[in-house]
């Protein structure tokens, strides 16, 4: 597992392997991009799951370049967001106010 702070992270997934990012305050959204398309991306926004592959209660950006906002209202603070993949791609995240 990979540990990442601040508002604005950028990283690579290591395969079966989860992310976590602690946002430095309590954001009402946060934006995820996947930026190679290398693999898709599932991700839980502070609900205390941790996400799998393919598993139930989490948002998923194909594998594609493209991006997600999730709604991260509600959960206080600090936001804390957690990604993983079945691949290794490159990605991008963003707290939101």
């Amino acid at each position: 597992m990979s540990a990442y702070s601040g508002r604005i992270v950028h990283a690579t997934l290591a395969a079966a392997t989860v992310d976590t990012i602690t946002f430095d305050a309590d954001y009402t959204t946060v934006e995820i991009v996947n930026r190679d398309g290398a693999a898709e991306i599932y991700a839980t926004v502070d609900t205390g799951i941790t996400p799998t592959v393919g598993g139930a209660g989490c948002d998923v950006l194909p594998a594609a370049i493209g991006s997600l906002t999730v709604d991260a209202s509600g959960y206080g603070s600090p936001t804390t967001i957690k990604l993983i993949s079945s691949g290794t791609p490159a990605y991008s995240v963003k707290g939101l106010l």
